[in-house]
């Protein structure tokens, strides 16, 4: 699904930068509705160029079964919700592209997958769909990369969204299947995701570089350790342990501004729950600035 959402793009030059951010927005979980508006207040104060989206979700089912308990109407649509905000905060236009990745089939239908918000014209989209192994139960859901090509005032621009499997075996194999399939398209390239991964994990050390798998060795360049003082860890957000959410670089030279989203909850409105806390995602955003010099 690729839409515009006022028939136009509107962005600001950066001579020679641009600013993407990357949320995994944690589909529908805990209080959607007001989670959306978070995620979305987040974004408006970080004010980036473009936004990748994981686990964002189309739900014919909730739906439909809000309707028959009488709840509040809920966008099947986690995209239109984002949107609504958006119109409702801001007088800024973003272009946008949802691809599914996983369906869950039953009486209705569900999708998960990727998105991108764009300042930035879309001019191209395309996707991979990732291997998986069906006796691994780790590795049962369907996984993809969502490439499109930005036209920003620095050039065109690959950008690759991704959200890896939760197990070592799945994530070697896509890395090398990412790899083999970025080759054909020209530079720069960013790669963004939740890639269920630490520094460490072969997959992530692999794409840096720092390790071979079946003969091919990448190059990209970890934002992180480009930025000077940069916060880290990423998940979970109300106990951080973990850096599992990147922002990786082929074709740039400088990364300024790295920060993390949604470090800021607020007060659950359920009354049920009043003495927890309620946070825009169970992942924080990523957010920098990339340059070429």
């Amino acid at each position: 699904v690729s839409a515009d959402l006022d028939n136009k793009a509107d962005f600001h030059p950066a001579a020679q930068t641009i600013h993407p951010v990357c949320y995994n927005i944690w589909n529908f979980n805990d209080k959607w509705e007001q989670r959306a508006q978070m995620i979305v207040s987040n974004l408006l104060q970080e004010n980036p160029d473009f936004v990748v989206f994981q686990e964002v979700r189309y739900n014919v089912i909730d739906e439909y079964s809000f309707k028959q308990m009488g709840k509040p109407h809920r966008n099947r649509f986690q995209t239109d919700e984002l949107r609504k905000h958006f119109l409702e905060l801001s007088d800024t236009q973003w272009q946008f592209h949802y691809e599914p990745a996983m369906s869950y089939l039953d009486r209705f239908h569900t999708d998960e997958g990727l998105a991108i918000f764009s300042k930035f014209p879309i001019l191209e989209c395309s996707h991979l769909l990732l291997s998986r192994d069906l006796d691994d139960t780790e590795d049962a859901h369907q996984r993809i990369i969502l490439r499109t090509v930005l036209d920003t005032p620095i050039g065109r621009v690959n950008v690759f969204n991704t959200h890896f499997a939760l197990t070592e075996d799945a994530r070697r194999r896509a890395v090398v299947e990412l790899w083999d399939w970025i080759q054909q398209f020209p530079l720069p390239h960013i790669l963004m995701g939740d890639l269920n991964a630490e520094p460490d994990d072969i997959a992530i050390e692999f794409l840096v570089g720092k390790t071979e798998l079946e003969g091919r060795t990448a190059d990209f360049v970890d934002a992180y350790t480009l930025a000077s003082e940069a916060e880290e860890l990423t998940f979970p957000a109300w106990e951080p342990i973990k850096r599992i959410d990147f922002v990786l670089l082929r074709g740039f030279q400088s990364v300024s501004e790295y920060s993390l989203l949604g470090k800021t909850s607020v007060p659950n409105p359920s009354p049920v729950e009043e003495d927890k806390q309620l946070w825009s995602s169970d992942h924080f955003g990523v957010s920098c600035i990339v340059g070429i010099e």
